[in-house]
Formats: structure tokens, C-alpha cells, sequence
């Protein structure tokens, strides 16, 4: 499954909670952070953060990520019934 580029919410671990709270992230105990992968490798799921400064990449680590949420791309209609011109 390919999640770069893709934005997802992620239910991770206690230990993860804390990493990203230690990074700066605001990260409510309730809700699933949402974030926009840059890019996956073998280490975890590298995010795009907007901070005061600039727009940072974060590591969070597989073994932080419990699941991962996303809706995934909308398939593209052809033909009779498809969204566009036409009347």
C-alpha cells in the first residue's frame, strides 16, 4: 500500500504519543493525528509539519504506528453516468 502523498490519521502507541509531543506536536489523547506523508521507508512514515518557521519533515517510526487511517483516491468514471460535461 502506498501512502506517500496521501494524508492519513494515525493511531499510534502511548511511547509514539509522547515522541511527537516531545517534537513540539500538539497530539489531543483523543483524536488520530493527521498527517501529509512525504514518503515511506523501512524506519516509518516521513510527514510534512508546518511550524512557525517553515515546513519540516518528521520520522514517525513504525513501531509507534498502531494503524493507519485514509480514505482512499476516488476512482475515475468513463462513460454513461460519469461526472462531467454534457448534459
Amino acid at each position: 500500500m502506498k501512502l506517500a502523498g496521501r494524508r492519513v490519521e494515525a493511531v499510534l502507541s502511548e511511547e509514539g504519543q509522547t515522541a511527537l509531543r516531545l517534537a513540539g506536536l500538539d497530539v489531543p489523547e483523543t483524536a488520530l493525528p493527521l498527517f501529509f506523508v512525504e514518503d515511506t521507508d523501512e524506519l516509518g512514515m516521513w510527514v510534512r509539519l508546518k511550524r512557525e518557521d517553515d515546513t519540516h519533515w518528521l520520522l514517525v517510526r513504525w513501531e509507534f504506528v498502531l494503524s493507519v487511517d485514509f480514505l482512499p483516491p476516488e476512482r475515475q468514471r468513463i462513460g454513461v453516468g460519469s461526472r462531467g460535461g454534457g448534459s
